[in-house]
């Protein structure tokens, strides 16, 4: 393995101090990009989680025809409050789902502006990439 002067390993033999410094500054960007290309991984996965279960297909199908609190979608799918509030953490968190408050209950709706990022993601994901 190639030895600076210093003695330590140098990962580009015959670089001069700036260039070696530059070299490195650059791979500390490329995991920067790499980090934040993780994050948005992340984002993008929680809306195909979104929908990837019958139970919030059948919820997104209810809140299609408008908003409804969550005591009316309850009984029309017959969930428990526990596993309805599971599954509307999981669609609201994807951002195609918005909830509000009144009094006790809790009104959820489409949101207009998620499910069309929803969409405008499957159709990037789903289209070749021309300049590869």
């Amino acid at each position: 393995m190639p030895r600076s002067v210093s003695g330590n390993y140098d990962p580009k033999p015959g670089l001069t101090e700036v260039a070696l410094e530059s070299y490195k500054s650059k791979l500390f960007d490329m995991r920067l990009v790499m980090k934040m290309s993780d994050k948005d991984l992340q984002a993008q996965a929680k809306v195909f989680k979104a929908f990837c279960d019958p139970k919030r297909l059948a919820i997104l199908e209810q809140l299609r025809s408008g908003e409804k609190c969550a005591c009316q979608i309850q009984a029309a799918l017959e969930l428990t409050q526990s596993g309805l509030s599971y599954h509307m953490k999981i669609l609201c968190d994807s951002g195609v789902v918005v909830s509000r408050q009144e009094g006790k209950w809790t009104h959820y709706r489409m949101s207009a502006v998620g499910s069309a990022e929803a969409t405008s993601l499957l159709l990037k994901i789903t289209t070749p990439d021309r300049d590869m």
